[in-house]
């Protein structure tokens, strides 16, 4: 659920060689621009250089 990505519920893999981790990168990229194109410009500026949807939402 795309959910757990912002309440931490599904944290990234520690390998990045895991199948899994292509997965999550995949919908962590999604949810990111789902949250960035959501907020005002100057926010999304504030946060576009952050790496996981979770500290953006944060």
């Amino acid at each position: 659920m795309k959910l757990d990505f912002i309440t931490g519920t599904l944290p990234m893999p520690d390998d990045d060689f895991d199948p899994a981790y292509r997965a999550w990168d995949r919908c962590n990229q999604l949810i990111s621009s789902w949250i960035l194109n959501f907020v005002s410009p100057s926010i999304a500026q504030s946060v576009v250089f952050m790496e996981n949807a979770i500290d953006i939402w944060n």
